[in-house]
C-alpha cells in the first residue's frame, strides 16, 4: 500500500494556518477548506499526526488547539484518517499529562535545598500542565460540538487551572455526550492500528521467505497506550475497547481467509440487519478456531452490532469472560441501542448477566419514564416489555443465573410505573414478581 504525504509547500501553508492564535475558528475552517481539497484530507491528517506529538511535548498551546480543530473539521467530513489522528493525539496528550502529575509529585517531595530553583521548576511544569489540560478540555468540547465559531485558539487556552479542572470534572461526571464521539474516533484508530499491524506482519512474512536473518531488523509497529497508572473510571472513558482484546494480531500470523471473511461480516453486521443465513455464517466463522480472539470484538463493535443484530451481539457476549461480557453489556445500556434490542441482548445473554448490569438496566428505565408526565401508547408498550423482561430474567433465566434480584429501593418506583401504565397484565405480572 502506497502512503502519500503533503508536499513542502502544502506543509508550510498548513503550519501557517495552525499558528494563527487570534483568528476565529470560523475563519480557520473557511481558510482550511479553501486551501485543502477533500482529496488531500488523509495526507493533511498524517502531517498533523506527525507534528502534534512535538506540539504536545513543547507544549504549543495555539498549535495544539488549531490542530485538534482542523482534525475535527475533517472528522465531520468523514475522514477516517483524521478520526484516527484525533484519538491518537488524545492518547498522547493523556500520557504526557500523567507524566506531568508524576513530575509535580517529585518536585513536591524533593529536598528543601535549592528552594528557588525548585519553585522555578514547579512554575514551569504547572504552566505546561495547564496548557495541556486546556487543550484536553477543548478537545472534549469539539467532540461534544460545543465550540463557538467566534472563539479563537488563544481564548481556548486562556482559562486558569481551577476553571479547567472544573470543566474537566464536569465532563467526567456527565460524559454521556462524549462516549459516542470518542467511540467513533477510537474505532477508526483501532482499524488503522490493525491495518498497520497486518502490513507489518505481511512484510515480515515476505522477508522470512527470502531469508531469516533479514527479519531480525524488522519490529512490528504497534501503537503505544498510556503506560502510567490510570485513575479508576478513566480507562473506560478514554479507551472504550477493553485492553484485554487481542486487536493487533500479536500472534504474528498472516490474516487468513476466515479472518478476512469474519472482519467483513462483522462490519456488515454493524451497519445493517443480517438475514438468518448471514447470521449463521458469521457465527460459524467467528467461532471457528481462534478467529474470535483475533478479529477485534470490543464493546464498541458489540454496541453497534446490537443496534441491528441483537441476537448476534448476545451470542458473542456469551463467548467473552464474565467481567468483560458485563462491561460490554453496560456499554450497550449506555449507548443509543433501541430498548427492544437491549432487552433481547439481556435475555439471550442472561447466563453471564451480573447484578450490576441488571440494576443499571432497571435504573435507566425508571429514569427514562420518570421524566414523562404522561405515558403514550408507545410508552405503555415499552413498560409492558420492561416488566416482561424482568419477569423472564427472574423466572426462566434464574435457572442458570441465581444472582439477579430487584432491589427493595426500586420496587416502589416500579409499582408506581405499573400503576401509571394502567394495563392489568402489567400490574398482574409485577404483583407476581413481588
Amino acid at each position: 500500500m502506497v502512503v502519500e504525504y503533503l508536499g513542502p509547500a502544502d506543509v508550510q501553508r498548513l503550519l501557517a494556518l495552525l499558528s494563527e492564535g487570534n483568528c476565529k475558528f470560523s475563519f480557520v475552517e473557511k481558510e482550511f477548506k479553501e486551501t485543502f481539497s477533500k482529496d488531500t484530507f488523509a495526507k493533511v491528517s498524517r502531517a498533523i499526526q506527525r507534528m502534534i506529538h512535538d506540539m504536545i511535548a513543547s507544549p504549543d498551546g495555539v498549535g495544539l488547539v488549531s490542530s485538534f480543530f482542523v482534525l475535527d473539521v475533517m472528522c465531520k467530513m468523514n475522514c477516517e484518517q483524521a478520526k484516527s489522528a484525533f484519538y491518537d493525539a488524545l492518547l498522547e496528550l493523556e500520557r504526557i499529562m500523567r507524566q506531568d502529575v508524576c513530575v509535580m509529585e517529585q518536585i513536591k517531595y524533593a529536598s528543601k535545598e535549592a528552594k528557588e530553583g525548585r519553585r522555578a521548576h514547579e512554575s514551569v511544569n504547572s504552566e505546561r500542565y495547564r496548557l495541556r489540560s486546556a487543550v484536553k478540555s477543548f478537545a472534549f468540547r469539539l467532540l461534544a460540538n460545543r465550540v463557538a465559531p467566534d472563539e479563537t485558539p488563544l481564548m481556548a487556552i486562556s482559562d486558569k487551572q481551577e476553571q479547567i479542572d472544573t470543566a474537566l470534572n464536569a465532563w467526567e461526571s456527565n460524559s454521556i455526550c462524549l462516549k459516542e464521539p470518542i467511540a467513533g474516533v477510537a474505532e477508526a484508530w483501532t482499524l488503522e492500528a490493525e491495518k498497520n499491524a497486518c502490513g507489518t506482519l505481511s512484510r515480515i512474512s515476505a522477508t522470512l521467505d527470502n531469508g531469516g536473518r533479514a527479519a531480525l531488523v524488522l519490529k512490528p509497529v504497534t501503537p503505544q497506550l498510556p503506560s502510567l497508572s490510570l485513575v479508576s473510571g478513566e480507562l473506560q472513558f478514554l479507551l472504550p475497547a477493553s485492553p484485554l482484546n487481542d486487536l493487533l494480531l500479536i500472534n504474528s500470523e498472516v490474516p487468513t481467509e476466515e479472518w478476512k471473511t469474519a472482519k467483513r461480516m462483522v462490519a456488515a453486521g454493524c451497519k445493517g440487519l443480517l438475514n438468518k443465513e448471514e447470521q449463521q455464517k458469521l457465527l460459524q466463522t467467528l467461532l471457528a478456531g481462534d478467529v474470535f480472539a483475533r478479529v477485534g470484538i470490543s464493546s464498541v463493535v458489540l454496541s453497534r452490532m446490537a443496534e441491528h443484530n441483537p441476537d448476534i451481539a448476545a451470542s458473542l457476549i456469551l463467548k467473552l469472560p464474565a467481567q468483560e461480557a458485563n462491561q460490554c453489556v453496560q456499554s450497550i445500556l449506555k449507548s443509543s441501542v433501541p430498548s427492544e434490542h437491549v432487552e433481547t441482548v439481556l435475555l439471550h445473554a442472561s447466563k453471564v448477566l451480573q447484578q450490576a448490569s441488571f440494576r443499571a438496566y432497571i435504573t435507566n428505565k425508571l429514569h427514562h419514564f420518570k421524566e414523562k408526565t404522561t405515558l403514550s401508547n408507545e410508552d405503555k408498550d415499552e413498560v409492558k416489555n420492561f416488566v416482561r423482561t424482568l419477569h423472564q430474567l427472574l423466572t426462566k433465566a434464574s435457572k442458570e443465573n441465581k444472582e439477579l434480584y430487584v432491589a427493595d429501593t426500586v420496587k416502589t418506583d416500579i409499582t408506581r410505573l405499573c400503576e401509571r401504565c394502567d394495563i392489568p397484565e402489567v400490574v398482574a405480572r409485577w404483583d407476581e414478581l413481588k
